[in-house]
C-alpha cells in the first residue's frame, strides 16, 4: 500500500515520517548500558522533538477541545 493510499491524513502521514526515525534513534540511544552527559542530553532533545512532534499529530486528529472532552469523556470547560 503506497502512502497516497492510505487512509491516514497526508499531514499526519509527514508527521509520523518525522517521528518514527527518532523513536529509532532514542531506542538506539537509551539501549546503551551507561550514557554520558551528552548522550544523557540526546536523549532529553529527543524527548522534546518527539512530545512536539506528538503533539502536532494529536492536532490533526483530534481538531478542538469539544472533540477533546468528548473523546476523554470529561464535561467542556
Amino acid at each position: 500500500m503506497t502512502t497516497t493510499d492510505h487512509p491516514i491524513a497526508r499531514p499526519v502521514i509527514e508527521l509520523l515520517g518525522d517521528w518514527f526515525p527518532l523513536r529509532d534513534e532514542l531506542c538506539d540511544v537509551r539501549s546503551q548500558d551507561h550514557l554520558s552527559p551528552a548522550e544523557n542530553e540526546k536523549v532529553h532533545d529527543l524527548l522534546t522533538a518527539l512530545v512536539d512532534i506528538a503533539d502536532d499529530i494529536v492536532g490533526h486528529l483530534v481538531p478542538d477541545h469539544a472533540t477533546r472532552c468528548q473523546i476523554t469523556g470529561r464535561p467542556p470547560c
